[in-house]
Order: structure tokens, then C-alpha cells, then sequence
């Protein structure tokens, strides 16, 4: 219990607070982790299949769903209530992925290669915007300049674990079943929401 209360006095975390941060900080760490195993599969399927100049184009496309993928967050965000709204963010994310990793065994065009590696950044993007989203409703300003800083943490272990996971895991895998773990590691962030 000492231990406890001196981890909390520590962070500068107050009892009550505790459930929330916890939570928050187990719902970035899944996505984390699910989105570091997207980008480890995209990424080496990419560069395994292109040369790394490639790249700038990939960027050129992110940045176009970035703007689509932000302008419809916008506008669905104020029209579909608050949970729903970021459990179907989360559906969303786990589900895209599943389907990328099933259209690249029917699909072998090159411009899904393209697609996938520019959707990871679709993914960071949404999960930023969701889980700052959340932690801005749940805290007040005296509390937000605490506490985010101890809630934004679990996006440095999941993807420092994440990514030697990916490691550790593609030779029993293989690179594109990285998709799957990605998918399992999103959809358990679900719980957390």
C-alpha cells in the first residue's frame, strides 16, 4: 500500500485520479503497440518491394487522407455521441487493418503497397485525435497540466514493445501476419475505452 501511495505522490497523481489514468494509459499503450506492428509490416513489405525513393510519394498520399481522414472526423465527431463515437473510431482502425491485410493476399497491385504504408499514418492520426479527445473531456486544465504527461507515457512502451515484438515475432510469423497482432492489440484497447 506504501508503495501505492508513493508512486501516486510521485506522478503527482491524486487517489481518485488514479482509475482514469490507468485507464488512458493502457488504452494508448494497445493502440501503440497495434500501430507499431502496422507500420513494422508496411513499412519492410514497402521497402522490400520499391526502392527507398520512393517514399516522398508515399508522404504525398499521406498527407491527402490525412486532410479526408481529419475533415471527416470533424464533422462525425459532433453528430455520433461521444462513446459510440470512439469505440467506432477503434472498430475502424482494428477493422482497416484486418482489411489490408487480407486485400494484400488478393491484391498484388502495386499502388497497395502505396495505400497501406500512407494509411499507417491515417492510423496514428486517428489514434491521436481519439485518445486526446477522451483525456480532454475527462480532466480540467489544472488536472490536464498533471496528468498528461504520466497518461501520453504508454505510447513509449508499447512502442518500444511493439516494435521488438515484431521483431521477435516475424520469423515465426512472417511480415505480413504482423497485421493480425496489430489487429488483436487494437481491438484489446477497446476495453480501456
Amino acid at each position: 500500500m506504501k508503495s501505492n501511495r508513493f508512486w501516486l505522490n510521485l506522478l503527482n497523481i491524486q487517489r481518485n485520479e488514479w482509475p482514469v489514468v490507468k485507464q488512458l494509459f493502457w488504452l494508448q499503450f494497445f493502440q501503440g503497440a497495434g500501430i507499431s506492428f502496422f507500420f513494422t509490416a508496411e513499412f519492410a513489405r514497402f521497402l522490400e518491394k520499391f526502392p527507398v525513393h520512393e517514399l516522398p510519394w508515399v508522404m504525398v498520399l499521406s498527407a491527402f487522407l490525412l486532410w479526408i481522414t481529419g475533415f471527416a472526423y470533424t464533422i462525425l465527431e459532433h453528430h455520433i455521441p461521444f462513446k459510440k463515437f470512439n469505440e467506432g473510431i477503434i472498430l475502424f482502425m482494428a477493422g482497416t487493418m484486418l482489411l489490408l491485410r487480407i486485400g494484400s493476399t488478393v491484391i498484388t497491385d502495386n499502388w497497395l503497397y502505396y495505400v497501406s504504408l500512407a494509411w499507417f499514418y491515417v492510423l496514428y492520426l486517428l489514434n491521436n485525435l481519439e485518445f486526446w479527445g477522451i483525456a480532454s473531456r475527462l480532466f480540467n486544465i489544472r488536472q490536464s497540466k498533471r496528468l498528461f504527461g504520466v497518461i501520453s507515457s504508454g505510447d513509449i512502451p508499447a512502442k518500444f514493445i511493439g516494435y521488438t515484438m515484431a521483431l521477435l515475432f516475424v520469423p515465426y510469423t512472417g511480415t505480413l501476419n504482423l497485421l493480425f497482432l496489430g489487429v488483436i492489440s487494437m481491438l484489446s484497447s477497446m476495453y480501456m475505452n
